[in-house]
């Protein structure tokens, strides 16, 4: 078993929607992709150092005190951070973390993702999509 370490694009949703409705120009919308992300299935948010949630322009909602290996941090919420991994998108809400921190991939955005980690083989494994077989419901049915 290992560490899963992927490559992330993420965006200012706040900026893209703006650029749509002609606000800002396309230049304008604040991205980044991070080569070093960590998959974290002990974590449920995704996470980002400091810098990067800055460097993004997130919009913050609130401080939450959020568990971590250091202990209880108070730590600032962002929402509008959209994801991109291959080609599955979402957008999640962000913890921003203490600079030095790696980027995590938390389970609620790895759902959304509609992704799983595969520690044996060090790899995220995509979840179907198909019109016959999809990880996305809205309810679920008794059987």
């Amino acid at each position: 078993m290992g560490i899963i370490i992927i490559k992330l694009k993420i965006t200012n949703y706040g900026d893209e929607a703006a650029s749509k409705r002609g606000f800002i120009t396309p230049k304008e919308v604040r991205s980044i992709e991070l080569t070093d992300v960590l998959v974290d299935t002990g974590s449920y948010y995704l996470g980002l150092p400091k810098k990067v949630v800055k460097k993004l322009g997130l919009d913050f909602v609130e401080h939450r005190n959020i568990k971590t290996a250091k202990g209880v941090l108070k730590c600032g919420l962002y929402f509008g951070a959209k994801l991109q991994l291959g080609d599955r998108l979402a957008t999640v809400d962000t913890i921003a973390l203490p600079d030095g921190t790696p980027p995590l991939l938390g389970v609620l955005a790895m759902e959304a993702l509609g992704v799983t980690a595969n520690p044996v083989k060090q790899i995220v494994e995509y979840l179907p999509i198909d019109p016959e077989n999809t990880y996305m419901f809205a309810y679920r049915s008794n059987p």
